[in-house]
């Protein structure tokens, strides 16, 4: 799993070198692990936009699952 640009201010955008099955989710949680978003992913997806500019600055952890299990997870930085 990818994560650019990082550190992120408005945007960062996730790669996944392979493309999610059905049922796929990302996960952003901050450094507390609180779940700051979560949402569902198109089937076949490679690459997904994240909106940051309304997070506060800090430390992130976002984690892509699918029915298969764990597809990845990166840390973001958000200046």
């Amino acid at each position: 799993l990818g994560l650019w640009p990082n550190p992120a201010a408005d945007v960062a955008y996730v790669n996944m070198d392979r493309p999610v099955s059905d049922g796929a989710t990302l996960c952003m949680s901050d450094a507390c692990g609180r779940v700051v978003s979560m949402v569902n992913m198109t089937p076949g997806t490679r690459r997904w936009q994240l909106a940051t500019e309304s997070l506060p600055s800090g430390l992130y952890v976002v984690t892509v699952t699918d029915r298969n299990g764990l597809h990845g997870s990166a840390r973001l930085v958000r200046h």
